[in-house]
This record gives structure tokens, C-alpha cells and sequence, in this order.
């Protein structure tokens, strides 16, 4: 098989080779070196301009940062997410299901209405 004789060159390479390919990245420094390069500021050198859209991009990203920090709110996987759903089982006291079956969708009794 291929990689034989070079075992972590061979992993490296998997890892680089199994990202998907997005111009998402690219599409937003364009938006923000368009937002920064205005009619009143295009005679900024382009060194200049490379420095502030990196200034800006990454205050952006400090900001989204310290917000999901201030609010707790982490991204997490959607396994860990099935994974306390299957913990809770059945349990319809569990506040943390109320939101999932509307109550005006029950019955007179409480039941859930077919």
C-alpha cells in the first residue's frame, strides 16, 4: 500500500487530504478587505490594508470569543447532544423536554392529542 515507508508522513497527509474544500474563508477576508478598501480610503497602500483587515478579522474573532465565553454557549458535537437525550430517556418530567411537545397540542387530561 501507499505510505508504507513513511508512516507519519502518510498520516499528515491524510489529515491535510480529508478537509473539505471551501472558498468560505476566502469569500469573507474578500468582504472584509472591500469593506475596509473604500472611495475615501483607496489610497492605502496595500501593505497597510493587509494590516488592518488582519487587525479587524481578528478583533472580530475576539469579540465572538469573548461572547460565547460570557454566555457559556460553546460549540459542541451533535453526538454529545444525542448523547444526553439518551440519557434523559422517557422521563416527561424532565424540564428540559417541555419545549419539544407543545402543551396546547394535549388534550383536556394532559395527554398528548393524536
Amino acid at each position: 500500500m501507499y505510505g508504507d515507508c513513511a508512516p507519519s508522513l502518510r498520516a499528515i497527509t491524510v489529515r491535510i487530504l480529508s478537509q473539505t474544500t471551501s472558498s468560505s474563508a476566502c469569500e469573507r477576508n474578500w468582504s472584509t478587505f472591500a469593506l475596509i478598501h473604500t472611495k475615501q480610503r483607496n489610497r492605502l497602500a496595500y501593505f497597510k490594508l493587509e494590516q488592518l483587515v488582519y487587525c479587524y478579522y481578528n478583533m472580530n474573532l475576539k469579540l465572538r470569543d469573548m461572547a460565547a465565553e460570557k454566555d457559556k454557549v460553546y460549540e459542541t458535537d451533535l453526538m454529545d447532544l444525542l448523547q444526553v437525550a439518551a440519557e434523559a430517556g422517557d422521563d416527561n418530567e424532565n424540564p428540559f423536554f417541555d419545549w419539544v411537545r407543545p402543551t396546547y397540542l394535549d388534550d383536556d387530561e394532559g395527554n398528548p392529542d393524536p
